[in-house]
């Protein structure tokens, strides 16, 4: 079924779109299951783009110099450079901003406690993987938003409000990624030890019971009305108190967050 639908789906992205959403590589002539090979290795198909030649390859983004990195860590320690402004002069997502410091702040903290690094495994990837960019390609988020008819009734003498899809394309992407930003932000904080730095986090593979502690376990009451007060502790003397910023980094983390639609 692969083999039969290749031909279809590779016409269909042959407007230049190349990436997102469908990668397929080539079967063998022999339908054997084995990748058809060439000089430059594994040859790999990008047939369907949903963003339709919108979004750059990626290519280079995720593979900037060291040096390079090393300069956008001594730009935002020493010179204040914040993470949005590093996004927009290396042009790459503040995400990967986000990650690149997180790492040379971790290198940073083992140097610091005397820990040996070891650079050649690294130094050896580094050459295979052609990490040597100076700056991205421009990277940014893209939302996937199918064209379709938008018909509007309007009376005679009246203006039409209609945006241009890639208008509201545009506002629609920014506003889609400043959601991801700070969800980005959050998840870091909270894998650094930033944020709920008190919550017990060993998972074990065997359910046992938590240990009681010996005053007593501490109760966390969630009023049902709306317009009521927030979340409290309680404890079992009768005491109440408000909950501790890593008790609230809990509660956060097991609300549900679904994705609005946009636009709303």
């Amino acid at each position: 079924l692969r083999a039969s639908l290749l031909p279809s789906l590779c016409e269909a992205g042959a407007d230049g779109g190349a990436r997102g959403a469908l990668r397929a590589r080539p079967y063998s002539a022999a339908g054997d299951g084995n990748r058809k090979n060439n000089d430059s290795g594994f040859q790999d198909w990008w047939c369907l783009d949903m963003t339709f030649g919108r979004k750059a390859e990626a290519y280079q983004d995720c593979r900037l110099a060291e040096e390079v990195k090393d300069e956008m860590y001594r730009k935002h320690k020493k010179e204040g450079w914040e993470v949005a402004r590093l996004a927009e002069h290396y042009q790459i997502r503040q995400q990967r901003v986000m990650g690149i410091l997180t790492l040379r702040e971790l290198r940073e903290e083992d140097v610091a406690n005397g820990v040996e690094l070891d650079y050649g495994f690294e130094n050896y990837a580094n050459q295979e993987t052609d990490t040597r960019y100076q700056k991205g390609s421009g990277e940014m988020h893209i939302k996937s938003m199918p064209s379709e008819p938008r018909y509007v009734t309007i009376s005679e003498g009246e203006e039409s409000n209609y945006v241009d899809l890639e208008t509201r394309l545009a506002i629609d992407s920014a506003a889609e990624e400043e959601r991801l930003v700070e969800e980005f932000k959050e998840k870091l904080a909270f894998n650094m030890w930033k944020t709920g730095g008190d919550l017990e986090r060993h998972v074990s593979r065997h359910k046992t019971a938590a240990k009681r502690p010996d005053d007593g376990w501490t109760y966390v009451i969630k009023p049902l009305d709306a317009n009521g007060p927030e979340p409290f502790a309680a404890k079992t003397d009768g005491t109440k108190r408000k909950l501790t910023d890593s008790e609230k980094t809990f509660q956060d983390r097991q609300k549900g967050r679904p994705r609005r639609k946009i636009p709303t």
